[in-house]
């Protein structure tokens, strides 16, 4: 048996303070080789990820993602773009995304979505969130009718920070 399978991952990232303004940026690429029976699938990822904060007050990231693959029983090419804008309170952080994705198969689509956190203790904290799904959002790229089924993603997170 001969395993054709490999997975490469790269990562670049770049943080920056000037005084009360912080900038961080990231890239990553990933190469899956994957087989299926005697056909090995190539999927490459490209992201691009840049946040800028302002003190304790305010964060915007911006985000492009390609997606692409061999596969023909998937989309060939997705590119998906994300803006999230947070608003940070003393107890409260309030964030507004919006989404946009472009493929090769389908028509553009437009998401959105928001996020809660709640900060219980200087350890605890607790959000709850809802978006609207576009193709490219969590590897979605690989099933056309993900998002058109399941079109709306609510979930509920409670973090612990040691």
């Amino acid at each position: 048996i001969t395993n054709h399978n490999q997975i490469l991952n790269l990562i670049a990232t770049h943080n920056n303070r000037i005084k009360n303004t912080t900038l961080n940026v990231t890239g990553v690429y990933s190469l899956y080789n994957l087989q299926n029976d005697s056909v090995v699938g190539v999927y490459h990822n490209y992201n691009i990820s840049s946040t800028i904060g302002y003190k304790d007050k305010w964060e915007e990231m911006f985000s492009y993602n390609r997606f692409q693959s061999n596969d023909t029983s998937s989309v060939a090419r997705t590119d998906f773009f994300q803006n999230d804008f947070t608003w940070m309170m003393k107890k409260v952080d309030i964030t507004l995304m919006a989404k946009y994705s472009i493929s090769d198969k389908l028509t553009p689509q437009v998401g959105y979505g928001t996020r809660l956190k709640y900060r219980i203790t200087k350890y605890l904290s607790w959000s709850l969130s809802g978006e609207k799904l576009v193709l490219g959002d969590y590897y979605n790229s690989l099933a056309i009718t993900g998002p058109n089924q399941y079109p709306y993603f609510f979930y509920t997170t409670l973090n612990v920070v040691w």
